[in-house]
């Protein structure tokens, strides 16, 4: 089952800059070149709740593991927005913190790394723009929010329909100035866990 309140504001106020190679209509296009020029502020919060799934822990070993991951960052506005294919790199400031224990092996791990980029995934088709927070890619430099070293599933590992998404009908031309709000709750089972992720977000693109 899943859950998803998603709240979007969008003020569209300028497109100077040709389109990336890897946009593919007008809105991603639109999208792309505020990226590449902009800078952004605000916060994104995303926390996540799993625990061992009965049906398919056996197979995956993974009977007895739950935990939370929570990881609250706020965006460097110093530093200016990187575009990677279809795929915005945020720069943040911030930590995730991981508490996972294993009843069947009898460990606990506890662990608070530092996270300096977080993802924004955008995909323009027929409906407008499809945008998806805390997207991660290995070579992208890009660090997925719940990743730790503790025995904790991060967000990639519950694959793209587990990423808050935003849904833009339109990008206007011209525009210079994007602000998003993001509410969602979403249940998702993947390699024997079952997960709850909620992620909050306030956001702010500008030229």
């Amino acid at each position: 089952m899943q859950m998803h309140l998603i709240s979007v504001v969008v003020v569209a106020l300028v497109l100077a800059v040709p389109a990336s190679a890897a946009a593919r209509t007008r809105d991603a296009e639109r999208f792309a070149a505020l990226a590449a020029a902009g800078r952004a502020s605000g916060t994104l919060h995303f926390a996540m709740r799993f625990e061992n799934d009965p049906d398919t822990c056996v197979q995956s070993d993974t009977c007895g593991v739950s935990g939370t991951v929570t990881a609250r960052l706020r965006l460097d506005s110093r530093r200016r927005l990187r575009v990677r294919g279809d795929l915005v790199a945020l720069p943040v400031r911030g930590t995730a913190t991981a508490r996972a224990r294993d009843l069947v092996a009898g460990r606990q791990c506890r662990e608070k790394v530092a996270r300096r980029s977080a993802g924004l995934l955008f995909v323009g088709d027929a409906h407008g723009l499809l945008l998806r927070a805390g997207a991660a890619r290995a070579r992208s430099g890009v660090e997925d929010p719940f990743a730790t070293g503790c025995p904790a599933p991060d967000l990639t590992s519950f694959g793209t329909s587990a990423l808050p998404s935003i849904r833009l009908r339109t990008v206007r031309p011209n525009i210079n100035r994007l602000r998003l709000t993001i509410r969602a709750r979403r249940t998702v089972t993947a390699h024997g866990i079952t997960a709850t992720i909620t992620t909050s977000a306030r956001l702010v693109l500008k030229r």
